[in-house]
């Protein structure tokens, strides 16, 4: 499913599944779809909920490495 969303919106960052909703409860999310941007350093640097546009600026900077 999230292989052929990922082709769908031409996204072209690492996106993951959590099936087993793991990763949601560790970052609190209650809310679909939540997007959590996270750097290579295991930081947080945006969640947003339905908002691809900030989802797509942080992850652009944080490509930037800022």
């Amino acid at each position: 499913i999230v292989a052929r969303a990922a082709e769908r919106f031409h996204v072209t960052y690492p996106l993951a599944s959590d099936e087993g909703e793991g990763v949601s409860s560790s970052y609190q999310v209650f809310a679909l779809p939540t997007m959590v941007v996270i750097d290579r350093k295991g930081v947080v640097k945006e969640v947003a909920i339905s908002d691809t546009e900030a989802v797509d600026a942080a992850v652009a900077s944080a490509l930037k490495g800022k």
